[in-house]
């Protein structure tokens, strides 16, 4: 975005031009070391994040070049309902849901910044998803694989969850896909991924490995998801929607923790003390975030 004489010169096609506009803030949706699974140019895509109900993915390839067409499970994946196309062609903004990609709704490109806010009413005003989003369909996979960690350890089952996204990005990005779903237990899944991943995710001393029957959930992770046929990309979840999903995981293990203290309590055992209502926790918590942060940088 330029400016002339210290004011903003408006341009439809730069991502920093609408988040200056609206108070957005402009993140790149790949990290420099990472890559498309299409290998396409990685400059060209950006979130623009204002809380999830209007963060939208923003997509301005330079003329001449090809929308991608991953786009729906890329936004899906980073948790974001939209993406905004520019296409500099026919001087269009198309809008675009992963929830029905096949629709379009098509703008004139705005040649004036007013014409941003209007975009955001739209967004704002957008009917409810009507299929499961990615953090649901990544939680249903984890509530499945608590059930078979020993004790149902916390810190265990997303280090478990943990290296099966690892492994499902490698087998993606690297069309390893029919070993992938070859493989069975954590074990194997510990044997796919490389060394320095297993220690990012701290499974190397995992209990019994070998035991703990993996193999529908990684068909399930490789797999479009149901109803929205949106691809999984695993280094878009947790560079872009690891907060919520981790939260959301914290949750869920506190309801579990709750119920197991409401039975505990009507056998006349007394309560563990201090467990928070769903409703207060908004946060993710250190001893998670710190298992994520070292294979999403």
């Amino acid at each position: 975005m330029s400016s002339i004489s210290g004011r903003t010169r408006w341009d439809a096609a730069d991502p920093q031009a609408w988040a200056s506009t609206l108070g957005l803030v402009a993140m790149p949706l790949f990290s420099p070391n990472q890559r498309s699974s299409q290998n396409t140019r990685n400059d060209s895509y950006q979130l623009l994040l204002n809380g999830q109900k209007t963060s939208f993915l923003f997509h301005a390839p330079p003329r001449g070049e090809p929308f991608a067409r991953d786009l729906p499970s890329w936004s899906w994946s980073s948790n974001v309902r939209h993406t905004v196309i520019v296409d500099r062609l026919q001087q269009e903004l198309r809008l675009q849901r992963w929830d029905s990609p096949s629709t379009f709704r098509t703008f004139k490109l705005p040649n004036h910044s007013d014409a941003a806010a209007e975009l955001m009413d739209v967004l704002n005003n957008a009917p409810p998803l009507m299929v499961e989003d990615v953090i649901f369909f990544v939680l249903r996979a984890f509530r499945i694989l608590r059930e078979r960690i020993p004790n149902n350890d916390p810190l265990l089952s997303i280090k478990a969850l943990n290296a099966l996204l690892v492994g499902t990005e490698k087998a993606r990005l690297q069309n390893k896909e029919d070993d992938w779903h070859n493989l069975q237990t954590l074990h194997d899944v510990m044997e796919f991924i490389t060394k320095e991943q297993c220690n990012a995710v701290g499974i190397v001393d995992f209990p019994n490995p070998d035991g703990i029957q993996v193999s529908e959930l990684i068909n399930f992770l490789i797999q479009p998801a149901p109803g929205s046929e949106c691809r999984l990309e695993p280094n878009l979840l947790l560079r872009h929607a690891a907060g919520q999903l981790y939260q959301e995981a914290h949750i869920l293990i506190e309801r579990e923790r709750h119920r197991q203290g409401s039975f505990a309590f009507a056998a006349g055992v007394e309560p563990t003390r201090g467990v928070p209502s769903s409703s207060d926790i908004h946060f993710t918590p250190v001893c998670l975030a710190s298992v994520v942060r070292p294979i999403c940088s």
